[in-house]
C-alpha cells in the first residue's frame, strides 16, 4: 500500500533505495534505467508503479503474491502473474482443478466486487 502522500513526499525528496533497486533488478536486469543501474537505486515510487506493470495489478486489480499448496509448499514466485490466463492457471493448479472450489471463489471474488461497487468509501478512495 502506498498513500498519495508519501508518493508526493518521495517525489519531493527524491530517495533512491537500494533495497528495491536489487528487488527490480532481480526479477528483470533490464527493468531499470542506466541512471538508476549507476546508482544502483530506485525511488519507491518508481518501483511501486514497475511492479503494478509487470504484475496483474494493472489491468485486473489484484495481484497473487502468494499461495500454500495443500501439502504446505509456499510458493510465492508471481511477480510476473499479470494474464487473466495466468491467474487462471495459477488457481486451477492451487484447487487442483475441483470446478466445486473454483465456483466457490468466483462467487467469492463477486460478492467482493459487488461490495466495493456499493461501497461509497471504496468509491472515493481508488
Amino acid at each position: 500500500t502506498y498513500l498519495e502522500e508519501e508518493m508526493v513526499r518521495d517525489l519531493q525528496r527524491c530517495s533512491y533505495r537500494k533495497d528495491l533497486y536489487q528487488k527490480m533488478n532481480k526479477v528483470d536486469p533490464e527493468a531499470p534505467t542506466e541512471q538508476e543501474h549507476r546508482q544502483a537505486g530506485v525511488t519507491k515510487v518508481r518501483y511501486m508503479q514497475w511492479r503494478e506493470m509487470i504484475s496483474s495489478t494493472a489491468t485486473l486489480g489484484f495481484r497473487i503474491e502468494g499461495i500454500t499448496m495443500d501439502n504446505g509448499v509456499v510458493l510465492k514466485d508471481f511477480k510476473q502473474t499479470r494474464t487473466k490466463e495466468q491467474i487462471i492457471a495459477t488457481l486451477i493448479r492451487f484447487t487442483d482443478g475441483c470446478p466445486l472450489i473454483l465456483k466457490a471463489y468466483e462467487n467469492r471474488l463477486n460478492a467482493i466486487k459487488e461490495a466495493l461497487l456499493q461501497s461509497p468509501f471504496f468509491r472515493c478512495h481508488e
